[in-house]
């Protein structure tokens, strides 16, 4: 399935649900080739159920404005552009300003997959 997106756009944001331990919460994130990890604001965790009492494990993180604190914790499941990964481990933490984006979905979504990503059409194909 092709997937469409902006190409005037800063950044290409894609759709994401992902399931926690009381309901579904959705967020914006930044298709992002460069980041590692995942990485989804506190904020929108919290409405699926993540927060001080989950599980989760501290950790410092490298990004273009410093090393900063951050959480890595355990998703239920995730999906976007099609596609859902279970007990996903994600970093909760929230970018520097960055307007509409709620988050990075990063290589480990992609990683065994095909991603193609059509900046002439504005279409994203994932197999």
């Amino acid at each position: 399935m092709k997937y469409p997106f902006s190409t005037s756009a800063d950044a290409i944001v894609v759709d994401v649900e992902f399931d926690g331990p009381t309901g579904i919460g959705t967020a914006k994130l930044a298709l992002d080739t460069g980041a590692v990890q995942t990485a989804i604001a506190p904020n929108h965790l919290a409405i699926a159920g993540y927060g001080p009492s989950t599980p989760v494990q501290p950790i410092q993180i490298l990004s273009a404005s410093g090393v900063a604190n951050a959480f890595l914790l355990e998703v239920l499941a995730i999906r976007a552009l099609g596609h859902e990964m279970t007990n996903f481990l994600i970093i909760a933490h929230t970018l520097p300003a960055a307007p509409g984006v709620d988050g990075v979905l990063g290589l480990d979504f992609f990683r065994g997959k095909e991603l193609n990503i059509d900046f002439r059409a504005g279409l994203i194909t994932l197999n």
